[in-house]
C-alpha cells in the first residue's frame, strides 16, 4: 500500500514572525514485474504459454516480439510463433499507471528438422554379399539416428560399407534430430534377392554322331530356365527337357 508523507517548512524571521509551508507526497509500492514461459525453446509452429507472477502491480501489457497486438490480461492465452528466429517476451507491470518494473525472455523458435538421404542401391538387387552406402542429406539437423534393417544401428552422420548378405526386403531408417529434441524420419527400402545358380548334368559330353544327350537340371534360387542347345533347334523353357538328338 502506498504511504503518505507530510513535510512541513516553518519560517521565523528575527520579530519573531512567522509562517509555515506544507506538503504531502505519496510513496507508492515498487511493482515487480516476473513471468513463468513455456517452453522458451522449440520447433515451429511454438505454442508458449505465459504465467504472470508479478507482485505489487495493478496492471499489466503483454508484447509477444512478434508484431502481434499487445495483450493488457493478467495471464494472457497461449501464443503461438509461427517462423523460425528468435523473439523477445516483454511484460510490463505497473501500479497505478506511476510505478513500473519490466520482465522479458527469449523465445528461440528453430525449424523442424527435414530428414533425407541417398543411397548407393534401389529397389530390386540381385545376389549379395552387398555393401551399402547411406549419404545424409538432412537439413536442420545436429543428430542422427540409423536403423540399416539388418539389426544394426548407428549415431553417425553417413553410414559407409554396410554388408546384407541374406535375401530379404531391407528398410533403412533414418531419424533426424535438432538441438531441441525436434525431429523427423524418412526410409528408404531395397529387395537383395538370392542369385540364381545355373547348374546342369548333361550325359555324355563327348561322342559320335548320332548322339542322345540327357540333361538334368541342378540350378538353385531360380523362378525361370531357357535351355538352348547350340545347333539351331529351338529353345525350350521346361525345367528338365527332354533327351536331345
Amino acid at each position: 500500500n502506498p504511504n503518505t508523507f507530510t513535510v512541513t517548512l516553518v519560517a521565523i524571521n528575527n520579530f519573531g514572525c512567522q509562517d509555515s509551508f506544507t506538503q504531502s507526497f505519496t510513496l507508492n509500492p515498487a511493482p515487480v514485474a516476473a513471468a513463468q514461459v513455456i517452453p522458451t525453446q522449440g520447433c515451429t509452429p511454438l505454442t508458449v504459454t505465459a504465467t504472470n507472477n508479478s507482485t505489487v502491480a495493478t496492471r499489466f501489457v503483454w508484447t509477444w516480439g512478434d508484431g502481434s497486438p499487445a495483450e493488457t490480461s493478467l495471464n494472457p492465452l497461449p501464443h503461438t510463433y509461427l517462423n523460425d528466429t528468435t523473439y523477445t517476451l516483454t511484460l510490463v507491470a505497473n501500479y497505478n499507471n506511476i510505478c513500473y518494473d519490466t520482465f522479458s525472455t527469449q523465445i528461440t523458435v528453430l525449424p523442424v528438422p527435414i530428414a533425407s538421404f541417398n543411397m548407393n542401391v534401389t529397389g530390386d538387387i540381385c545376389g549379395g554379399p552387398l555393401q551399402v552406402n547411406a549419404t545424409n542429406t538432412s537439413q536442420f539437423a545436429s543428430n542422427y539416428v540409423w536403423n540399416m534393417g539388418n539389426g544394426n544401428q548407428y549415431n553417425t552422420v553417413n553410414v559407409s560399407n554396410e554388408n546384407y548378405t541374406a535375401a530379404d526386403t531391407f528398410t533403412v531408417t533414418l531419424i533426424s534430430v535438432n538441438n531441441v529434441g525436434c525431429k523427423d524420419t524418412t526410409q528408404q527400402s531395397f529387395i537383395l534377392h538370392p542369385q540364381p545358380n545355373a547348374q546342369a548334368i548333361i550325359s555324355p559330353t563327348a561322342a559320335c554322331p548320332p548322339v542322345v544327350v540327357n540333361i538334368q537340371n541342378q540350378s538353385t534360387n531360380y523362378t525361370s530356365l531357357v535351355w538352348t542347345f547350340g545347333d539351331g533347334t529351338a529353345a525350350e523353357f521346361t525345367t528338365n527337357p527332354q533327351p536331345h538328338t
